[in-house]
């Protein structure tokens, strides 16, 4: 049984963590509470707000907090409920990290990036059930533990000019976009944001892009019923094969099967919620 508020959609345990995919309902909530121990959360579907010390932050898809240990908070989700994919390290896992991680189980908060790529990864591993997934599932978990570890927070003293790149690449990821051009918005030279964008990302300007695709399409994939080529041709990718390759070697699995597997969840998900509400 674990001590997190939401319906629990599959759960599995590797050496340091508990890993579990959790749905939440429409307009879910908790009051103030703590987990005693630190443990990882990643907005994978649904939107909600939390409250953490007096202050209300809200949370969109693709959104990953480190939560250490104790920390009160209180949380509420939308209207559409939520999924949300939550790594719970164990006393092993703190001993396992113990070095690395010094000082370092402090708040942090992430947004896209690799980091993102690999909780995406994750929940595709938690679906497969061939033995080997337990072992990709556990190297997964110390890759995403390791990136939120790293000093510092990806958005602290962000420049202002960064902000409004990432809001430029988020209204337009779709279309064709040139570095020349995002760096003339901007008002940067090509290679300072080139390299700041890395550094503040943990991702190239590209690779940030095709996540805002892979993202968008896989919300596509999983709440419309738009063809293939469709949803490609939508989300900028040049045509069905192209779109397919870059998944595949995103998702690890083709845009079809990626389909399949996360409408069943979700579906059995909320019709429980519903019986539940029944």
């Amino acid at each position: 049984m674990h001590s997190f508020a939401g319906a629990a959609l599959q759960t599995c345990e590797v050496r340091g963590a508990v890993v579990h995919e959790l749905f939440y309902g429409p307009h879910a909530s908790r009051g103030l509470h703590a987990h005693p121990a630190t443990f990882v959360s990643f907005v994978a579907e649904g939107e909600y707000k939390e409250w953490v010390e007096g202050r209300e932050l809200g949370y969109k898809p693709n959104t990953i907090v480190l939560h250490p240990a104790g920390e009160a908070h209180a949380h509420l989700f939308g209207p559409a409920g939520g999924r949300v994919l939550i790594i719970e390290t164990t006393s092993s896992g703190l001993e396992h990290l113990s070095e690395y991680a010094a000082g370092r189980w402090s708040r942090k908060e992430r947004r896209d990036g690799w980091v993102t790529q690999l909780c995406h990864r994750l929940l595709q591993q938690m679906q497969n059930n061939e033995p080997v997934a337990r072992l990709a599932i556990e190297g997964l978990v110390l890759e995403i533990l390791s990136e939120l570890l790293r000093e510092g927070n990806v958005n602290e003293a962000q420049p202002l000019w960064m902000k409004n790149t990432i809001d430029y690449l988020y209204a337009n990821f779709a279309a064709t976009i040139q570095l020349a051009e995002v760096a003339r918005r901007a008002a940067v030279h090509p290679v300072h944001l080139a390299r700041s964008f890395r550094s503040f990302q943990g991702c190239t300007l590209g690779q940030f892009i095709r996540l805002l695709r892979i993202r968008a399409a896989c919300l596509k994939l999983t709440s419309t019923n738009s063809s293939i080529t469709e949803i490609a041709l939508d989300c900028g990718f040049f045509d069905h094969s192209h779109f397919c390759r870059v998944f595949r070697r995103q998702m690890g699995v083709s845009p079809g099967e990626f389909r399949r597997a996360q409408k069943k969840p979700c579906m059995s998900a909320s019709e429980s919620a519903r019986e539940q509400a029944g």
